[in-house]
């Protein structure tokens, strides 16, 4: 594995959770490289109720699917495959706080220009905005 490429808005970022309400609904880390795409969470502070909820084996014929509800709290990694776990996070609660840092790797960074135009598409709408998803700040 390696990092994401630098041009990569999803290679590292900051989640702060910091609003009643705040959460990210259900998905899959869809993944536009041609092979695989890892998820790495890391608690960096968590005053709250919300947690990583996650559901196994959705994609897998003949598996129980299999729930998961789990806190991240400081310090705790969490590593998978988000092509392949459906996952949320719930919402936090007045007065509460959560920071996570989620992290990207690729087992091979190489993306084919259209599906390089449908994932920064996909991030302009969900995410960042057309300025960061199609002309991301330079790295120092």
């Amino acid at each position: 594995m390696k990092e994401c490429p630098d041009s990569d808005p999803h290679r590292c970022a900051l989640y702060a959770y910091t609003d009643e309400g705040d959460h990210i609904g259900w998905h899959y880390d869809t993944s536009c490289y041609k092979d695989r795409r890892w998820t790495l969470l890391v608690g960096f502070q968590d005053d709250s109720s919300a947690r990583l909820v996650c559901k196994l084996h959705t994609k897998n014929p003949g598996h129980n699917q299999i729930d998961l509800s789990l806190k991240v709290a400081p310090g705790t990694l969490v590593l998978f495959n988000g092509d392949k776990v459906y996952h949320a996070v719930t919402p936090t609660k007045a007065n509460e706080s959560r920071y996570m840092v989620s992290m990207q790797y690729v087992t091979n960074g190489d993306m084919n220009p259209f599906m390089r135009f449908v994932s920064n598409m996909k991030d302009s709408i969900a995410y960042f905005g057309l300025k960061k998803a199609f002309f991301p700040p330079k790295r120092s």
